[in-house]
């Protein structure tokens, strides 16, 4: 994985998946194990703005 870090906004939420637009692209995401160990109200959800490491042959984090 690329350790550059991106920015884009969540377009879709599915369980544990996640779409990011980024550059007219929707690009499939997971969270880092990270946000699992806060509270519920720290997800984010569709129309946030999030950094994510792009990932171009698989899902980005």
């Amino acid at each position: 994985m690329n350790n550059n870090s991106s920015t884009g906004r969540i377009s879709a939420i599915q369980k544990n998946s996640f779409t990011i637009r980024f550059k007219d692209n929707d690009i499939p995401a997971r969270l880092k194990g990270s946000f699992f160990e806060g509270e519920a109200d720290e997800l984010p959800v569709v129309g946030d703005y999030v950094n994510f490491v792009y990932n171009p042959s698989g899902e980005s984090l």
